[in-house]
């Protein structure tokens, strides 16, 4: 699934999309007073980053000497070329980007050049040269993705699947159906660096129903802070499985009923079920203390004017097709609306909860 750039006032987006989970990335938070990690790389991922105030406090010590610095970094010129919010277990990477007349910090001192052993006479100045970008070092949860297989994902998913005989409330759109069903085929896909997962299903030459799911540990990894906890990766791998665990329900119950798959405006509804109902599978589990990794608010679970268009739209050209009288450019037209209708872009989008403490949850591990 690809990702989308949302503003969302104090909140990190992390969006569960339909049929996938995928995370997207906010600034919404206010610069003013949320507090930052400063990094020397433009991917957040080195080990050379401070922590400041916020954004000001971090512009102001761009380019400028650490005076808290000692040993080999006392005369050090830290340039700062990214930052994460202080907010969340895991949150965007943003480019630290202001005005070039505000950027008066940071330039380069000259210095003498040393007279040549054969020359006689003394150099001139010129600049000092500029420091080559650090190469990125992995995230801890980086280098979990990379040694993460698929006996560590099955082990993960067969954990919380033996715990649900503990559940006793009633969870909305689930189909137990789902587990260890014949028709899903799970994987991990190390090749995919963005989003978390995604569920596809198929119709097989002889009409029989097939389900992909695949779980992207790097996709994962990548949306993990340096800074968050350890156990934050298998957590969101462990949500991840959760939450395509009800869309292979949710497709099965539609292909039992129907023998076909779901419409591609079913996905708008979903993906609110999927979310909700792994949120509350998610604290059954693990308890409240902790909170879940991932809301969704009230106002993203109504459908919007432009998607409930679409969806309209589709349905007008699905009466037109079914009685034989579409034409070649309705059928593009129609083609083109099932693609944005699934299109992640278009769906609820989930936030990060800032309350969410992984260390507290309950029960999480296996014998």
């Amino acid at each position: 699934m690809k990702t989308l750039h949302k503003l969302l006032v104090g909140l990190l987006l992390v969006a569960l999309t339909a049929f996938g989970l995928t995370a997207l990335t906010s600034s919404s938070n206010d610069p003013v007073t949320t507090p930052v990690f400063g990094f020397t790389d433009k991917y957040c991922q080195n080990e050379d980053y401070k922590w400041f105030e916020n954004v000001g406090a971090l512009i102001a010590a761009d380019g400028k000497k650490d005076p808290k610095a000692k040993g080999k970094n006392k005369d050090k010129i830290w340039r700062y070329y990214s930052y994460i919010e202080d907010v969340s277990p895991w949150y965007p990477c943003h480019l630290l980007e202001y005005e070039d007349d505000v950027k008066a910090v940071g330039v380069q001192p000259k210095k003498k050049t040393p007279p040549s052993s054969d020359s006689g006479g003394g150099g001139g100045e010129e600049e000092t040269p500029a420091p080559q970008e650090p190469i990125p070092q992995k995230t801890q949860a980086q280098k979990q993705a990379e040694n993460f297989t698929k006996d560590e994902s099955d082990d993960l998913q067969e954990c919380w699947e033996g715990k649900l005989d503990e559940i006793t409330v009633e969870i909305k759109g689930w189909n137990s159906d789902a587990i260890e069903a014949p028709e899903a085929e799970w994987e991990i896909d190390k090749d995919v660096h963005y989003g978390f997962g995604k569920t596809t299903p198929f119709l097989n030459a002889d009409k029989t129903l097939s389900i992909s799911v695949q779980i992207y540990p790097h996709g994962i990894a990548n949306r993990i802070a340096p800074t968050a906890h350890q156990d934050v990766f298998k957590h969101m791998i462990s949500y991840s499985q959760k939450h395509e665990t009800f869309h292979v329900g949710q497709i099965k119950s539609i292909f039992d009923s129907t023998g076909a798959l779901p419409k591609p405006y079913k996905w708008w509804d979903f993906e609110v079920e999927a979310h909700a109902g792994a949120s509350l599978m998610w604290r059954t589990l693990y308890g409240k203390k902790a909170g879940v990794p991932s809301l969704l608010l009230e106002a993203d679970k109504t459908m919007t004017p432009a998607y409930k268009k679409m969806m309209d739209d589709y349905k007008a050209l699905e009466v037109k097709k079914d009685a034989g009288t579409i034409t070649k450019s309705e059928e593009a037209k129609m083609e083109k609306l099932e693609k944005d209708l699934k299109d992640p872009a278009n769906l609820p989008q989930a936030t990060g909860n800032n309350y969410y403490k992984p260390n507290k949850l309950e029960n999480f591990e296996c014998d």
